[in-house]
This record gives C-alpha cells, structure tokens and sequence, in this order.
C-alpha cells in the first residue's frame, strides 16, 4: 500500500528523469492522426444512424402496407396534399385582399385574441 508521501516522492523522481522533448513533426502527426480518428469515428456515428433511420423508416412503411391497402394511403397522402393548397391559397388570397400597413394590425389582434388560451394553458401547467 502506497503512502500520499511515497506518491508525492515517485512523481517528483519521474520528473527528474531526462526524458527528450519529443520533435514538432512527433507532436503534428500525433496530433493529426487523432484528429483524422475522430473524424473517422464520427463519420461511422453518422452512417450507423443514417442506416438506423433507413430501417426504421422501412419498417414503418411495411407495417403501414400491411395494416392499410396502399392505395388508401395514396389517396389520404393526395387528400392531405390537396387539403393544405386550399388553405394556403385561402390564405394568400386573404393576404393579398389586406394593404401591407393593416398586416401588422391584424397580426397584432391574433397575437392578442391568444393571449387567454396562453394564460389557461399556463395556468394549467402550474397546478399540475
């Protein structure tokens, strides 16, 4: 069993043993080869969750033609497309019926015609 004094003692003898300064081309290749193992390193991470992803997705996909027929999925995919262009062109059309200065106004009574669901909604989080 080693004494806090004969630590002390044996760091102190190793420092006084000569030892060379190891040479800057030493220390730049050291230096880049772990710099190139963590670039190696990372680039596996990356690829091991791109591939987790993959076939993840995969599998999601195959349960999702197992479970529905594949033509009901296309047509909820097109319904969905076609739903949100409607909204969006109802909105543009609504942007565009407005002049720009009453933008900010309107923006501005959203902005407070929510404050209550916030507060209800904070309110809630606090009791709970």
């Amino acid at each position: 069993m080693s004494l806090p004094d004969d630590d002390a003692r044996l760091t102190v003898l190793l420092r006084a043993l000569p030892a060379p300064e190891p040479t800057p081309d030493l220390l730049a290749g050291a230096r880049r080869r772990y710099h190139e193992a963590l670039a190696a390193r990372y680039r596996r991470e990356a690829v091991v969750g791109l591939v987790a992803a993959g076939v993840s997705h995969a599998l999601f996909l195959a349960l999702l033609l197992v479970v529905f027929d594949p033509v009901d999925l296309i047509v909820g995919a097109a319904v969905t497309a076609v739903s949100a262009t409607r909204w969006i062109i109802g909105v543009i059309t609504v942007l565009s019926a407005l002049p720009p200065d009453i933008w900010g106004v309107v923006a501005a009574g959203a902005a407070v015609a929510l404050l209550p669901a916030v507060v209800l909604a904070r309110l809630g989080r606090l009791r709970s």
